[in-house]
């Protein structure tokens, strides 16, 4: 639909998406701050969480899968969340060239913690 200046309405609505998705990013980041994790970090974590609810092990591969997202960026977030002792990684028990993540106790209670801030 076009204004009686010849401006097109859908452009208001874009404008629109992009201020919410930036108020929505400003909250995300300062909720995630003090716990030191990213909001792709949240969102592997919040990945891996739900995934251990239908499946007893979850691979990086699944993870990459539910998130649309490639493996190897997976693989690299996951490192890091090793690293922050927010997930616990071993050698997938049914295909041996897989990883099997699982969030620790302190990932879980970070998870919680952002998700209901979120």
């Amino acid at each position: 639909m076009i204004d009686s200046k010849g401006e097109s309405h859908f452009s208001y609505f874009g404008a629109a998406f992009w201020q919410i998705g930036n108020a929505w990013k400003r909250n995300a980041v300062a909720v995630l701050k003090p716990h030191n994790i990213t909001i792709v970090q949240f969102l592997v974590l919040d990945a891996i969480f739900r995934l251990q609810s239908q499946i007893k092990y979850v691979s990086q591969v699944e993870v990459a899968e539910l998130l649309h997202s490639n493996p190897m960026v997976i693989s690299s977030v996951v490192r890091m969340l090793k690293k922050q002792g927010l997930l616990s990684v071993r050698v997938h028990p049914k295909d041996s060239r897989a990883k099997h993540v699982k969030l620790t106790e302190n990932g879980a209670h970070i998870l919680r913690e952002s998700q209901a801030l979120i």
